[in-house]
C-alpha cells in the first residue's frame, strides 16, 4: 500500500520488467504530500471557514475574467436546483463558480476544504441555518453571478466575501 501511495503521488513509478525506481519529480513532488496531509487532517470549522474566505473571493475575480457562457449556464442551474431541492446541494453553486476560474489548483483546494467541512459540525449548523436564510441566500447568488456574467471581477470578489462573511457569522449563532 506504501508504494502505491508513492506511485499515485509520483514520488517513484514502476517500470515492468526492470522495478520500481525513485521518480526524476520525486523532489517536486514531495511537497504535495504535505499539502494533503494539512487538508485532510482534523481541524476546527473556523480553520475550513478561514480557508474559504480567502479562496473563493479570488475564484470569483477570475470566473468573471476567465467564464464561458456555457459557465454561466451551470451556475445559473445550481442557483435553480438549489431554489428546488434541500440544502445540501448549496455548495454545488461555489463548486461552479470556481471551475469557472479555469484555475484546477485552487478549485482542488476548495473542494478539499469543503469535503473536510462535513466532517465536522458544519452541515449541522447549515441545515439550522438555511430554514431561515434560503431566500437570502438565493439572492446572494444572482448578485455573485450577475457580476461574474457582467465580468466584472472586483464586484464578483467583494460579493463573494461578503456573501460568505454573513453566511459565517449567521452560523456562528446558529451555534448557540
Amino acid at each position: 500500500e506504501a508504494l502505491k501511495t508513492l506511485d499515485t503521488f509520483g514520488i517513484i513509478e514502476s517500470l515492468h520488467g526492470q522495478g520500481t525506481f525513485v521518480s526524476a519529480h520525486a523532489m517536486q513532488r514531495i511537497p504535495n504530500i504535505e499539502i494533503l496531509k494539512l487538508l485532510s487532517a482534523d481541524h476546527d470549522v473556523q480553520s475550513h471557514l478561514d480557508a474559504r474566505l480567502v479562496i473563493e473571493p479570488g475564484l470569483a475575480r477570475l470566473a468573471a475574467e476567465r467564464r464561458t457562457e456555457e459557465d454561466i449556464d451551470r451556475i445559473e442551474r445550481s442557483i435553480d436546483t438549489f431554489l428546488d431541492s434541500a440544502h445540501s446541494i448549496e455548495n454545488m453553486f461555489h463548486m461552479r463558480v470556481a471551475q469557472a476560474a479555469k484555475s484546477p489548483v485552487l478549485c482542488g483546494y476548495l473542494q478539499a476544504v469543503c469535503q473536510q467541512l462535513v466532517h465536522t459540525p458544519y452541515p449541522l449548523l447549515q441545515t439550522r441555518l438555511l430554514a431561515d436564510y434560503h431566500e437570502s441566500e438565493v439572492r446572494e447568488h444572482r448578485e455573485i453571478l450577475d457580476a461574474i456574467s457582467d465580468q466584472d471581477g472586483s464586484a464578483a470578489r467583494d460579493l463573494m466575501h461578503m456573501h460568505l462573511k454573513r453566511r459565517f457569522k449567521l452560523m456562528s449563532g446558529a451555534e448557540e
